[in-house]
């Protein structure tokens, strides 16, 4: 059995730790500092750290501020760069997508898809008086046509063809009375009441005179029929008919006898023109 012993260190052996390189800072550390310093903090040191927090948070408030509003402004331009880009269908879009937009709008409700019918206005005719209405060159398709259309309403009413421009009628009384309007538009109004699409009594039709003006206005030159057929357009958007009746009236036809031999009418004019000929037929 083997005998333990002790051996005697070589040398003397002094341990002693080493310096500190840094100090952590302690989480008590100023607490401490503080409870062992009896020398209190100075007044103007804790109120420039206060005004140095208040400055730090008001630079944060403003940078915050700035952001955000950079932030809108980015907002509001993409919205508006992609309001202004409009997306082209080609021909294949067309082509895949033609089933499926035939039937949403089958199944929406919408004006393009829902068609009223619509009947002319009847309105009681002026039976005491005889009318010969003159038709220049620019209103011989739309006398035409109202001569048309007033064969199964009046006798009263004889349209001529003439050279000179513009329009106007006699209007002959029962006891032999003659009196003569050589205005456009009064003579298109009167036109009107001979055969019942126009009365001056009812107040939904007030809007009439000022198409008219508008309508002699582009057959004349003054503006242009693309221009009225645009300001048309405008109209029939929001409405189906240029007047706030609910029947087809003078100002309708007027405009239908314009439009309808104009190539490429834009899509509410066109609608237009689809349900005049088709009240007009149903006449």
């Amino acid at each position: 059995m083997s005998i333990m012993y002790s051996m005697q260190p070589f040398g003397e052996v002094h341990v002693q730790p080493a310096d500190i390189l840094y100090k952590l800072p302690s989480y008590h550390g100023d607490e401490a500092s503080s409870s062992s310093n009896t020398t209190p903090c100075p007044l103007g040191t804790i109120l420039n750290k206060s005004a140095d927090l208040k400055e730090y948070i008001n630079k944060i408030v403003e940078a915050t501020s700035n952001l955000s509003i950079s932030m809108k402004n980015f907002t509001e331009e993409q919205k508006k760069q992609s309001s202004t880009h409009t997306v082209s269908t080609g021909p294949y879009f067309q082509t895949t997508s033609n089933k499926k937009l035939s039937f949403e709008l089958q199944e929406g409700f919408s004006r393009a898809s829902a068609q009223f019918h619509y009947k002319l206005a009847q309105y009681e005719s002026l039976s005491n008086y005889k009318f010969e209405v003159f038709a220049g060159p620019k209103y011989h398709d739309i006398c035409k046509l109202l001569h048309e259309m007033s064969a199964n309403r009046t006798k009263a009413i004889n349209f001529r063809d003439v050279t000179t421009d513009g329009i106007y009628v006699e209007a002959t009384s029962a006891d032999g009375q003659k009196v003569t309007v050589k205005s456009s538009v009064p003579s298109l109004l009167l036109i009107g009441e001979a055969f019942g699409i126009y009365s001056y009594r009812d107040y939904h039709l007030s809007d009439s005179g000022e198409w008219l003006a508008i309508f002699d206005d582009a057959l004349h030159g003054r503006i242009s029929i693309s221009d009225l057929i645009r300001k048309a357009n405008c109209h029939l958007g929001p409405h189906d008919l240029f007047t706030k009746s609910n029947s087809v009236s003078l100002a309708d036809i007027v405009f239908y006898a314009i439009a309808r031999n104009t190539a490429m009418l834009p899509n509410n004019a066109e609608m237009f023109v689809k349900r005049i000929a088709e009240a007009i037929s149903r006449a």
